[in-house]
């Protein structure tokens, strides 16, 4: 079995000398698993008809009983393949029947004061509430989040939104947000919520690949996670997991031939999002070739430890390198895979540092890193991944610390 670190950059198609410390952004995969891909559209274009037709709608179902497997999901029927988490969001909460006047509890980073949500999370699942708001008239409710939080705190700041806000209807949250890269009590928000009469909305986009899933479990209302991110597949696929009692809300963003009317005796949700049409399928038949290939390396736990692990001493040398802290609470809870790190930046606007440091680490140091402000600091965020080591992180702190220099000389 192969050692994690860089001894494992082999495996990847990376640029030599790049510092790749940003997995959560776009992801990468393996080069098996790339052979795979152009292995399946060799497959179709050899004979179209008959790979569209007949052969892809079986490997479709194959490649979901895998992941339904790995993630927890009994009947792999109530899993959809969608291309992102975005598209994924918006077949959500575009299809779902709202009613003038419904209240939304929202995980979302918004700076627009009549909105209310939470304070964290990505910025086009934001924007997609935001235009159902405007478009079918909803309120959004806000929960105000300022990191480093414990599990409790984040619960009980929910829960007293729910008291104050009468009538939700659903809540969207995540299970590890975006800026800051933070895992989120999701697991105990859902039975929260829906104690409460509410529909669970989890977006779990950084989630399968990085933390495990049990949605038996769990048993949200609705699920999405990119598979492209941490899961090592190309880019384009990610799940949306709709529980069976919540499928009629539910229709692809592209209606097609399978359409039916809940209340139809012919409604049904596998069918309407089994037919992919005319699209490129080998992103996701590959999730079997990239289980296969996470299998061989050591399977789920021993990556997900490893990359915790890392996580946690990359971002304690970053932060002691620059002289700052990590974001964390007390209980610890808050790293996975992606650790947040605060920048001795002062007097900083974001407006300027974020375009700054996206070039400046990108086209000056081969690497990149996100940046973000939280509470009137700036924090980067690294990924830890199989192919990075603490060498990886000392590399990423120096560039960071020649980029805040050099921001801070220039401004």
């Amino acid at each position: 079995m192969p050692a994690f670190g860089r001894a494992l950059r082999k495996d990847f198609p990376l640029e030599p000398g790049y510092v790749p410390v940003n997995q959560g952004s776009y992801g990468t995969f393996p080069r098996v698993v790339r052979q795979k891909a152009i292995e399946y559209q060799e497959q179709c274009e050899q004979h179209p008809d008959r790979f569209m037709r007949i052969e892809a709608p079986e490997l479709l179902k194959q490649s979901r009983s895998q992941l339904a497997a790995l993630v927890g999901c009994p009947d792999p029927a109530d899993i959809a393949f969608i291309e992102n988490a975005t598209m994924a969001a918006n077949t959500v909460l575009r299809s779902f029947p709202f009613a003038k006047g419904d209240k939304v509890l929202c995980n979302q980073r918004m700076h627009v004061h009549p909105l209310r949500q939470f304070s964290t999370g990505y910025v086009n699942v934001n924007k997609t509430l935001e235009f159902v708001s405007h478009y079918k008239d909803i309120e959004l409710v806000l929960v105000e989040l300022h990191y480093p939080l414990s599990d409790q705190a984040v619960l009980d700041k929910a829960a007293e939104a729910i008291d104050q806000n009468p009538g939700i209807r659903m809540a969207v949250f995540d299970a590890i947000s975006s800026q800051p890269g933070v895992l989120f009590p999701f697991e105990a928000m859902t039975r929260l919520v829906q104690k409460n009469g509410i529909l669970a909305f989890i977006d779990g986009a950084h989630a399968v690949g990085q933390i495990p899933l049990d949605l038996q479990a769990i048993d949200p209302d609705f699920f999405l996670s990119n598979c492209h991110k941490w899961l090592y597949v190309p880019r384009g696929n990610c799940f949306l997991y709709v529980a069976k009692r919540c499928q009629q809300y539910v229709h692809p963003l592209g209606i097609n031939n399978h359409y039916k009317q809940a209340d139809h005796p012919a409604f049904s949700f596998e069918k309407e999002f089994l037919d992919l049409g005319a699209v490129d399928y080998s992103s996701v038949l590959t999730i079997k070739d990239a289980l296969a290939y996470r299998a061989s390396i050591g399977g789920e736990d021993a990556i997900q430890e490893y990359c915790h692990n890392l996580a946690v001493q990359g971002g304690a040398l970053v932060a002691e390198f620059l002289g700052t802290s990590v974001l964390e609470n007390e209980e610890r809870t808050l790293t996975a895979s992606m650790v947040n790190v605060e920048l001795p930046l002062t007097n900083a606007a974001p407006a300027e540092v974020i375009p700054y440091f996206t070039q400046t680490l990108i086209y000056e140091h081969h690497t990149m890193i996100p940046v973000f402000p939280i509470g009137g600091k700036i924090y980067a965020r690294l990924s830890a991944q199989i192919y990075t080591d603490l060498e990886d992180f000392k590399e990423a702190a120096d560039a960071l610390k020649k980029t805040c220099q050099a921001f801070e000389a220039k401004n």
